[in-house]
């Protein structure tokens, strides 16, 4: 948890000039990221089909090198922490979530916080017709895509430890017109 309050506190003087990431009217799911430092990572909310027992609507595409890494959100019921469990991609055909309840059902694979322009944290799970975060911390998401399953072990991805930032909101460039 330390590492986590350093990589805040080193986000810190990033935050005060950025407009765009202190706007509040970027739907959840028109909200495109960069990882703060590596413009290779990004990040967006797809709308998933509603599921049993997940608490969002919404799955976390992270991409790098043309490489797609799908999450969904699952919500702790005694502490109310968010996490991440991997899944495939839900706009394929016949695509469903993890099952929560099967013995090989895939454990809480990393911690994911979203935050204000000004690092307040969100607690609950995002829903798509919430306003996009500012900010999206998931300090355990390194891990996780490096051990990639399906990944051979020469290829795997190192991706820092950083925050990603609201980079652009594809509602607003559409809005905005040629």
């Amino acid at each position: 948890m330390h590492k986590i309050w350093a990589i805040l506190a080193a986000a810190l003087s990033l935050v005060g000039s950025d407009a765009l990431a202190a706007q509040n009217d970027c739907p959840m799911v028109a909200a495109r990221y960069g990882l703060i430092g590596y413009p290779e990572f990004t990040a967006s909310f797809q709308p998933t089909p509603s599921a049993p027992g997940w608490e969002s609507d919404v799955a976390l595409r992270v991409v790098v090198d043309d490489r797609f890494f799908w999450f969904m959100f699952d919500q702790s019921g005694i502490s109310g922490d968010v996490s991440l469990v991997r899944t495939s991609d839900p706009s394929s055909p016949g695509w469903r979530p993890p099952s929560l309840s099967s013995p090989n059902a895939s454990a809480t694979e990393a911690s994911y916080y979203r935050m204000d322009a000004d690092l307040n944290i969100r607690s609950d799970a995002p829903r798509a017709g919430d306003e996009a975060p500012a900010y999206i911390l998931a300090p355990d998401l390194t891990e996780v895509i490096a051990d990639d399953p399906g990944a051979a072990k020469n290829s795997r991805v190192r991706m820092p430890k950083a925050l990603f930032k609201l980079t652009y909101c594809q509602s607003q460039l559409a809005r905005a017109g040629p």
